[in-house]
């Protein structure tokens, strides 16, 4: 569901993004298990055409009876798209839960620059395996230059307790 007031680079409002979906093995039983995500964004314009966005974001797998799932379907964090300053996939476990506040601020017509922390953790139980000493985070900053339609190109530095990491985006469709 998009309430935000423009469906590409939204000022304010709220986007909700749940999937779900069983998997089955056809030729046999050794992998069987379903899956749940959900992804929030609140998107809140401050003056001068500042906005922060607050994400909080999860993933549920649950094998089916005896069947076990596949380590390339497990939940993960580290990746531009979760946590960021990490490899991809650095952290995975059935389970994930993640967040991130990031501070938007115009530089020009077409470029902002930004500033975020992201904070998550995998668990084998999203609902009784939370352990704060797990938690997971990296904080940076970066620039987006874009046009009508998509983020043309974007520098992003990133630092988490493990590295600091540079990552560099052409052609991005939100």
């Amino acid at each position: 569901r998009d309430g935000t007031n423009r469906p590409f680079r939204p000022s304010a409002g709220r986007r909700f993004v749940l999937r779900g979906g069983a998997h089955i093995q056809p030729d046999g039983d050794d992998f069987g298990f379903w899956q749940v995500s959900g992804d929030v964004r609140q998107y809140q314009h401050l003056v001068f055409n500042r906005i922060i966005v607050l994400r909080l974001g999860w993933q549920i797998t649950t094998e089916l009876g005896d069947r076990r799932t596949p380590f390339y379907y497990t939940s993960e964090l580290g990746s531009q798209e979760t946590i960021r300053g990490f490899d991809r996939g650095r952290f995975r476990s059935d389970d994930t839960i993640l967040g991130s506040v990031e501070y938007r601020y115009p530089i020009s017509d077409g470029v902002d620059a930004f500033w975020f922390a992201d904070a998550g953790q995998v668990t084998p139980n999203l609902f009784d395996g939370l352990q704060r000493d797990d938690l997971q985070y990296g904080y940076g900053g970066g620039i987006q230059h874009w046009n009508s339609t998509r983020i043309v190109s974007n520098l992003v530095i990133s630092k988490s307790r493990e590295q600091l990491r540079l990552y560099f985006g052409l052609n991005r469709t939100l």
